[in-house]
């Protein structure tokens, strides 16, 4: 039995790994170069400040456009005159805003549902 080995396994030659008779080599990937890292990086940057931008976008929306603090709000003082409702006020004020939400934000201003002429309404356009 000093003889050859059986033929199941090749000789093994100096830095490589011995395999198996029917089965090929298991190649290991290749390390991705330093401009793939650099891609992957700011491919992933641009993807997080869009997320960071949607999500700021679905919180403005949430909390229906509230602007806090800063001095860029418009005051605006309206005196009531006779025949004016609340909805003729909202729809004069915001022409292009849902009538519904500005005369929720009026009623906020003037305190009450109930105006009278004369009365004014601060509305400062929030």
């Amino acid at each position: 039995m000093s003889g050859p080995r059986s033929s199941q396994f090749s000789p093994v030659r100096p830095g490589s790994s011995p395999v198996r008779p029917g089965s090929s080599p298991v190649r290991l990937a290749a390390r991705p170069s330093a401009a793939a890292f650099r891609r992957r990086r700011v491919a992933a940057g641009v993807l997080g400040l869009a997320l960071v931008g949607m999500t700021a976008q679905g919180a403005d929306a949430v909390a229906g456009g509230l602007r806090f603090g800063g001095s860029n709000v418009e005051t605006i003082q309206y005196r009531v005159r006779s025949g004016d409702t609340m909805w003729s006020i909202a729809r004069m004020i915001a022409p292009g805003d849902d009538p519904r939400e500005v005369v929720d934000l009026l009623v906020q201003a003037h305190g009450s549902t109930v105006i009278r002429p004369g009365d004014v309404i601060n509305w400062s356009g929030v």
